[in-house]
């Protein structure tokens, strides 16, 4: 929901037959656009809403891990966690990707799209939270 400047909050409960979600906005304006595309999956209702301190905010949201690795696929996490492993994001880096696919057996462009793509999935999946800590607001739609 970063389009909304929105974010789900885990645990989702079940009461009554709803699936209950609760959810944090940056920007009380694109709630209406939020909840019309959550509808158009089925009925949608606010329980309750209230406003809650940046700092309170800042300070105990949870990232759980989930919500940080479960979009990516298993070469995916490998190849992320071999480069780690190997020194790709010391600074100054220890190895190149070239020497990472190599003592893979992989061709480096292959390689290298894990990465890529890992890195933007998990980065993609931590970005909301930044904006919550540091209270800045990003515009995806442009």
């Amino acid at each position: 929901m970063h389009r909304y400047s929105s974010m789900p909050l885990v645990p989702y409960t079940f009461h009554n037959g709803w699936l209950r979600i609760r959810g944090i906005s940056l920007d009380e304006k694109r709630i209406p656009a939020m909840f019309a595309k959550l509808g158009s999956v089925g009925e949608v209702q606010i329980e309750r809403k209230s406003r809650m301190s940046s700092d309170l905010l800042r300070e105990n949201l949870v990232l759980p891990t989930s919500a940080l690795v479960s979009a990516l696929t298993l070469k995916q996490a490998e190849s992320l966690l071999a480069a780690v492993e190997m020194g790709y994001y010391r600074v100054p880096r220890a190895v190149r990707i070239e020497d990472i696919s190599q003592a893979f057996n992989v061709p480096r462009t292959t390689y290298s799209e894990h990465v890529r793509k890992a890195e933007s999935k998990v980065i993609g999946a931590v970005a909301p939270f930044l904006e919550v800590y540091f209270g800045r607001r990003y515009d995806n739609s442009q």
